[in-house]
């Protein structure tokens, strides 16, 4: 696929070795366990993953799409094919992690973020609602996904 979407050797190397080496968010375990009353790694995909979090802790999410940080690979991709979004935010082995924080400590949690050079990004909010993730673009438009997260069967 990259080929065809005529990515450039750094990006297509990029890509290449976020998947064969992972890079887990380990530095900034504490800084979660002091800020996020619930967090978990991004390992199936942010749409299923997210959803998962929302069931186990009981809220909904409203997740601005244009808002979830892309690597200037992933960026290049999308722009070059739109639709990819769905599998960007769907497929499996991005090693971030997506977490709940009250709005008082985003900044503590970014500013613990920094030693450990982990960036720190706000997508979205938790609503009123129960075990639901709602994905929505520019326009306003709510995302719907046929396979949310990544599959192991």
């Amino acid at each position: 696929m990259a080929d065809r979407l005529e990515l450039s050797r750094d990006h297509q190397d990029y890509l290449k070795s976020r998947h064969r080496l992972p890079q887990p968010r380990n530095a900034l375990s504490e800084a979660l366990r002091t800020y996020a009353p619930a967090a978990m790694a991004v390992s199936d995909g942010l749409v299923g993953d997210l959803a998962k979090l929302c069931r186990a802790s009981r809220v909904a999410a409203h997740v601005d799409v244009w808002s979830v940080p892309l690597s200037d690979a992933a960026q290049a991709a999308y722009c070059k094919e739109p639709s990819l979004i769905v599998t960007i935010l769907t497929g499996g082995d991005d090693c971030e992690i997506v977490a709940t924080l009250p709005p008082d400590t985003v900044a503590p949690l970014r500013d613990a973020a920094l030693p450990a050079g982990i960036a720190v990004t706000e997508i979205g909010r938790v609503v009123m609602g129960e075990g639901i993730a709602r994905f929505v673009d520019q326009s306003g438009e709510m995302l719907t996904f046929a396979n949310p997260s990544f599959s192991h069967l």
